[in-house]
Protein backbone atom coordinates (compact mmCIF):
# COMPACT_ATOMS: atom_id res chain seq x y z
CA UNK A 1 0.00 0.00 0.00
CA UNK A 2 0.70 3.51 -0.69
CA UNK A 3 -0.07 7.40 -0.63
CA UNK A 4 1.22 10.15 -2.71
CA UNK A 5 -1.38 13.05 -2.63
CA UNK A 6 -1.11 15.81 -0.03
CA UNK A 7 -3.12 18.48 -1.42
CA UNK A 8 -6.36 17.58 1.27
CA UNK A 9 -7.87 14.62 -0.02
CA UNK A 10 -5.82 11.21 -0.08
CA UNK A 11 -6.80 7.39 -0.49
CA UNK A 12 -4.93 4.04 0.42
CA UNK A 13 -5.91 0.51 -0.87
CA UNK A 14 -7.78 -1.64 1.76
CA UNK A 15 -8.96 -4.55 -0.78
CA UNK A 16 -9.70 -4.91 -3.82
CA UNK A 17 -13.18 -3.42 -3.06
CA UNK A 18 -12.14 -0.80 -0.82
CA UNK A 19 -10.36 2.24 -0.37
CA UNK A 20 -9.68 4.87 2.83
CA UNK A 21 -10.35 8.30 1.91
CA UNK A 22 -8.75 10.83 3.96
CA UNK A 23 -9.43 14.87 3.65
CA UNK A 24 -9.17 18.46 5.03
CA UNK A 25 -12.38 19.94 6.83
CA UNK A 26 -13.66 23.03 9.03
CA UNK A 27 -13.23 26.33 8.91
CA UNK A 28 -9.53 26.42 6.78
CA UNK A 29 -9.60 23.01 6.22
CA UNK A 30 -8.18 23.02 9.71
CA UNK A 31 -9.64 19.36 10.63
CA UNK A 32 -8.94 16.09 9.34
CA UNK A 33 -11.49 13.18 8.44
CA UNK A 34 -11.40 10.32 7.15
CA UNK A 35 -14.11 7.22 5.79
CA UNK A 36 -14.07 3.90 3.86
CA UNK A 37 -15.60 3.64 0.70
CA UNK A 38 -16.76 0.58 -0.97
CA UNK A 39 -16.79 -0.45 -4.24
CA UNK A 40 -18.54 -3.22 -6.70
CA UNK A 41 -19.19 -2.09 -10.17
CA UNK A 42 -20.37 1.20 -10.58
CA UNK A 43 -21.57 1.47 -6.99
CA UNK A 44 -19.95 3.16 -4.32
CA UNK A 45 -20.53 3.27 -0.48
CA UNK A 46 -18.97 5.76 1.90
CA UNK A 47 -19.03 4.68 5.38
CA UNK A 48 -19.58 7.40 8.56
CA UNK A 49 -16.84 9.50 8.36
CA UNK A 50 -14.60 9.76 11.37
CA UNK A 51 -12.94 12.90 13.04
CA UNK A 52 -8.70 11.81 12.67
CA UNK A 53 -7.02 14.95 13.44
CA UNK A 54 -8.80 18.47 15.40
CA UNK A 55 -7.13 21.23 14.28
CA UNK A 56 -8.85 23.60 17.08
CA UNK A 57 -5.49 24.15 18.30
CA UNK A 58 -3.27 23.84 15.83
CA UNK A 59 -4.21 23.65 12.29
CA UNK A 60 -3.71 20.92 9.75
CA UNK A 61 -1.80 21.88 6.95
CA UNK A 62 -1.92 18.84 4.64
CA UNK A 63 -2.25 14.65 5.38
CA UNK A 64 -1.96 11.70 3.91
CA UNK A 65 -3.35 8.50 4.65
CA UNK A 66 -1.49 5.14 4.59
CA UNK A 67 -2.61 1.46 5.03
CA UNK A 68 -0.11 -0.84 6.44
CA UNK A 69 -2.33 -3.62 6.04
CA UNK A 70 -6.10 -4.14 6.06
CA UNK A 71 -6.86 -3.31 9.87
CA UNK A 72 -3.91 -0.85 10.41
CA UNK A 73 -3.23 2.23 9.26
CA UNK A 74 -1.43 5.96 9.61
CA UNK A 75 -3.00 9.50 8.87
CA UNK A 76 0.29 11.91 8.39
CA UNK A 77 0.15 15.46 9.24
CA UNK A 78 1.64 18.45 8.03
CA UNK A 79 1.13 21.40 10.87
CA UNK A 80 2.69 24.59 11.19
CA UNK A 81 6.60 24.17 11.92
CA UNK A 82 6.19 20.48 12.72
CA UNK A 83 4.25 16.89 11.95
CA UNK A 84 2.50 14.26 13.47
CA UNK A 85 1.32 10.85 12.45
CA UNK A 86 -2.13 9.73 14.03
CA UNK A 87 -2.70 5.84 14.02
CA UNK A 88 -5.76 4.13 13.65
CA UNK A 89 -7.59 0.66 12.91
CA UNK A 90 -10.55 -0.60 11.18
CA UNK A 91 -12.90 -3.12 11.94
CA UNK A 92 -15.45 -2.90 9.05
CA UNK A 93 -15.89 0.93 8.12
CA UNK A 94 -15.22 1.53 11.89
CA UNK A 95 -12.27 3.49 12.13
CA UNK A 96 -10.88 3.33 16.06
CA UNK A 97 -8.26 6.66 15.91
CA UNK A 98 -5.17 6.07 18.32
CA UNK A 99 -2.91 8.33 20.16
CA UNK A 100 -1.29 10.59 17.75
CA UNK A 101 2.78 10.32 17.89
CA UNK A 102 5.57 13.47 19.12
CA UNK A 103 6.46 15.65 16.55
CA UNK A 104 8.70 15.24 13.67
CA UNK A 105 10.37 17.75 11.41
CA UNK A 106 10.39 20.33 13.69
CA UNK A 107 12.15 22.86 11.45
CA UNK A 108 9.50 22.69 8.84
CA UNK A 109 8.09 25.56 6.86
CA UNK A 110 4.41 24.44 8.00
CA UNK A 111 2.68 23.45 4.52
CA UNK A 112 1.29 20.64 2.80
CA UNK A 113 4.49 20.33 0.58
CA UNK A 114 6.23 19.13 3.65
CA UNK A 115 5.19 15.69 3.72
CA UNK A 116 5.75 13.18 0.81
CA UNK A 117 4.99 9.71 0.30
CA UNK A 118 4.85 6.90 2.38
CA UNK A 119 4.84 3.32 1.57
CA UNK A 120 3.99 0.10 3.81
CA UNK A 121 7.44 -1.97 4.34
CA UNK A 122 4.91 -4.51 6.67
CA UNK A 123 1.98 -4.74 8.61
CA UNK A 124 3.02 -2.58 11.64
CA UNK A 125 6.22 -0.32 9.73
CA UNK A 126 5.93 2.70 7.10
CA UNK A 127 8.38 4.60 5.46
CA UNK A 128 7.26 8.30 4.80
CA UNK A 129 9.62 11.00 3.67
CA UNK A 130 9.49 14.49 4.87
CA UNK A 131 11.07 17.96 4.32
CA UNK A 132 13.59 19.39 6.72
CA UNK A 133 14.32 22.96 5.68
CA UNK A 134 12.39 26.16 5.13
CA UNK A 135 14.34 27.66 1.65
CA UNK A 136 15.50 25.83 -1.75
CA UNK A 137 17.64 23.49 -1.99
CA UNK A 138 15.17 22.11 -0.44
CA UNK A 139 16.49 19.07 1.48
CA UNK A 140 14.35 15.77 2.67
CA UNK A 141 14.94 12.37 4.73
CA UNK A 142 13.27 9.16 4.94
CA UNK A 143 12.09 7.30 8.52
CA UNK A 144 10.43 4.76 10.01
CA UNK A 145 7.25 4.86 11.94
CA UNK A 146 5.79 2.12 13.77
CA UNK A 147 2.75 1.24 14.43
CA UNK A 148 1.63 0.49 18.25
CA UNK A 149 -2.24 -0.43 18.01
CA UNK A 150 -3.88 2.61 20.05
CA UNK A 151 -0.35 3.76 21.93
CA UNK A 152 1.28 6.18 20.13
CA UNK A 153 3.60 5.32 17.06
CA UNK A 154 7.17 4.68 17.72
CA UNK A 155 9.26 7.07 15.44
CA UNK A 156 12.65 6.22 14.26
CA UNK A 157 15.43 8.33 13.38
CA UNK A 158 16.02 10.24 10.11
CA UNK A 159 17.83 9.13 7.73
CA UNK A 160 20.75 11.34 6.30
CA UNK A 161 19.18 14.04 3.91
CA UNK A 162 19.54 14.17 0.54
CA UNK A 163 18.84 17.37 -1.97
CA UNK A 164 15.90 17.37 -4.34
CA UNK A 165 16.05 19.66 -6.73
CA UNK A 166 11.69 20.14 -7.34
CA UNK A 167 10.33 21.81 -4.38
CA UNK A 168 6.75 20.33 -5.39
CA UNK A 169 8.00 16.46 -4.69
CA UNK A 170 10.14 14.93 -2.20
CA UNK A 171 11.54 11.17 -3.47
CA UNK A 172 9.57 8.75 -5.17
CA UNK A 173 9.64 5.63 -3.09
CA UNK A 174 9.23 2.12 -3.69
CA UNK A 175 9.47 -1.55 -1.54
CA UNK A 176 11.74 -4.08 -2.40
CA UNK A 177 11.17 -6.09 1.07
CA UNK A 178 10.63 -5.73 4.83
CA UNK A 179 14.20 -4.08 4.75
CA UNK A 180 14.87 -2.56 1.50
CA UNK A 181 13.74 0.38 -0.47
CA UNK A 182 13.93 2.08 -3.79
CA UNK A 183 13.93 6.18 -3.75
CA UNK A 184 14.93 8.36 -6.49
CA UNK A 185 14.40 12.46 -6.76
CA UNK A 186 15.71 14.73 -8.79
CA UNK A 187 19.36 16.70 -8.81
CA UNK A 188 18.96 20.17 -7.71
CA UNK A 189 21.26 21.99 -10.33
CA UNK A 190 20.21 19.86 -13.14
CA UNK A 191 16.77 18.47 -12.45
CA UNK A 192 18.54 14.90 -13.38
CA UNK A 193 17.21 11.48 -11.94
CA UNK A 194 18.96 9.83 -9.16
CA UNK A 195 18.02 6.40 -8.20
CA UNK A 196 19.66 4.65 -5.05
CA UNK A 197 18.25 1.92 -2.60
CA UNK A 198 17.53 2.61 1.32
CA UNK A 199 18.25 -0.10 4.08
CA UNK A 200 16.61 -0.16 7.00
CA UNK A 201 17.39 -1.20 10.58
CA UNK A 202 15.05 -1.28 13.19
CA UNK A 203 14.61 2.49 14.63
CA UNK A 204 17.98 3.49 13.77
CA UNK A 205 18.39 5.84 10.93
CA UNK A 206 17.79 3.88 7.14
CA UNK A 207 21.16 3.60 4.93
CA UNK A 208 21.35 5.47 1.96
CA UNK A 209 22.88 3.29 -0.02
CA UNK A 210 25.16 4.39 -2.93
CA UNK A 211 23.34 6.79 -5.58
CA UNK A 212 23.48 5.72 -10.02
CA UNK A 213 23.78 9.90 -10.98
CA UNK A 214 24.80 8.21 -14.31
CA UNK A 215 22.14 10.07 -16.36
CA UNK A 216 22.94 13.61 -17.70
CA UNK A 217 19.30 14.51 -19.38
CA UNK A 218 16.74 16.28 -17.69
CA UNK A 219 13.94 13.87 -16.21
CA UNK A 220 10.89 16.33 -17.39
CA UNK A 221 9.32 19.08 -14.84
CA UNK A 222 12.01 18.53 -12.61
CA UNK A 223 10.64 15.49 -10.84
CA UNK A 224 6.95 16.50 -9.99
CA UNK A 225 5.46 13.35 -11.39
CA UNK A 226 8.45 10.86 -10.62
CA UNK A 227 7.52 7.19 -9.92
CA UNK A 228 9.18 4.24 -9.79
CA UNK A 229 8.17 0.84 -12.04
CA UNK A 230 9.14 -2.58 -11.31
CA UNK A 231 9.50 -4.50 -13.88
CA UNK A 232 11.03 -7.84 -11.96
CA UNK A 233 13.79 -8.13 -9.17
CA UNK A 234 16.09 -6.73 -11.01
CA UNK A 235 15.15 -4.34 -13.51
CA UNK A 236 13.35 -1.35 -12.64
CA UNK A 237 12.05 1.94 -14.85
CA UNK A 238 12.05 5.32 -13.46
CA UNK A 239 9.54 7.70 -15.26
CA UNK A 240 9.35 11.40 -14.75
CA UNK A 241 7.82 13.51 -17.46
CA UNK A 242 9.02 12.95 -20.52
CA UNK A 243 11.38 9.87 -20.09
CA UNK A 244 11.44 6.55 -19.00
CA UNK A 245 14.82 5.47 -17.11
CA UNK A 246 15.73 1.91 -17.26
CA UNK A 247 17.91 0.25 -14.30
CA UNK A 248 18.76 -3.22 -13.30
CA UNK A 249 19.55 -3.74 -9.68
CA UNK A 250 21.78 -6.11 -8.13
CA UNK A 251 22.75 -5.83 -4.89
CA UNK A 252 22.37 -2.64 -3.60
CA UNK A 253 23.53 -1.18 -6.79
CA UNK A 254 21.89 0.00 -9.62
CA UNK A 255 23.35 0.35 -13.49
CA UNK A 256 21.88 2.57 -15.97
CA UNK A 257 20.45 0.64 -18.87
CA UNK A 258 19.15 3.49 -21.46
CA UNK A 259 15.70 5.90 -21.74
CA UNK A 260 12.76 6.29 -23.60
CA UNK A 261 11.54 9.78 -24.51
CA UNK A 262 7.65 10.51 -24.66
CA UNK A 263 7.06 6.77 -24.39
CA UNK A 264 5.09 3.61 -22.56
CA UNK A 265 7.55 1.31 -21.40
CA UNK A 266 6.50 -2.24 -22.52
CA UNK A 267 8.47 -5.62 -21.09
Amino acid sequence: AWSDGNWGITSSKISSTSAIVSWQQGTSGRDIYAAVVSYSGSTITVGTPTLIYSGSSTASLGNKVLMLNSTNGFVFVSRNADNIVVPFTLSGTTITVGTASSTYGSSLSGTSLDIGQAISMSSTVAVHTYRTNTSAPYTWVINTFAHNGSSAPTIGTASSTVSVGDNYAGPALFKIDSTNLVMAYSVVTTGYPVIRTATLSGTSAPTLNSANTTVAMSSGNDGVNMGIFQVSSTEYILYSGQYNFNYTLSGSTFTYVNYQAYATYSP
